[in-house]
């Protein structure tokens, strides 16, 4: 449907994250040092629960997340999952939700480019965590579209992720049971499938 397609023209923020990819397109030499500059100076922020600094933290993250394919070569993600994005989703803070839900899906998005099976074990445990019941509903289906993405990895080893595979199966029934939209259902069950085949029979 062209109309459906085309919507992102009317509407703010995919037509900035639309600029944004295009900007990188054309002028990557210019643009590169300029959004490296900005996500190392959120990453040096300290934790805060004030809204402009949670705004800010948020938009700087999606970029990280748009550019990732961009930003391999310019960020040490792996050095940044462990020692700074893995204490983001430590926050349960109900105000921090916005940042954890931003912060899983960014590590889904780099999970393809660069990290590596060391971190996959702790990267489970933090999806985990987040489909918790006790979590925040949007927060727990970013964690399921990253597990989605870790497990369809090509660097996906059954064997490290078998410890985790039974919460995992669970989490996923429970919140398909606690949504309510038949399109985030139909993603969720997706998931499961998806987690299924991989698996294989164990």
């Amino acid at each position: 449907n062209e109309e459906i397609g085309e919507s992102w023209r009317y509407q703010l923020r995919p037509s900035t994250e639309k600029l944004l990819l295009s900007l990188f397109k054309e002028f990557r030499p210019l643009v590169t040092p300029v959004i490296v500059n900005i996500i190392t100076s959120v990453q040096n922020l300290p934790a805060s629960e004030d809204f402009g600094i949670l705004v800010q933290k948020e938009a700087v993250y999606n970029v990280a997340g748009l550019c990732s394919y961009d930003l391999f070569d310019e960020i040490n993600f792996e050095e940044w999952f462990s020692q700074g994005l893995v204490k983001e989703l430590q926050n349960k803070s109900p105000n921090y939700r916005i940042i954890r839900r931003r912060v899983i899906w960014l590590i889904g998005r780099w999970i393809n480019v660069k990290l590596s099976p060391p971190y996959r074990p702790t990267l489970y445990e933090i999806i985990i965590n987040l489909m918790n019941e006790s979590e925040d509903l949007v927060v727990r289906l970013n964690a399921s579209k990253t597990l989605q993405s870790a497990v369809d990895d090509f660097e996906f080893r059954t064997e490290e992720f078998l410890p985790y595979l039974e919460a995992s199966v669970s989490l996923l029934f429970k919140l398909l049971c606690d949504a309510k939209e038949c399109d985030t259902k139909m993603h969720i069950l997706f998931v499961m499938s998806m987690v299924i085949e991989r698996v294989g029979p164990k």
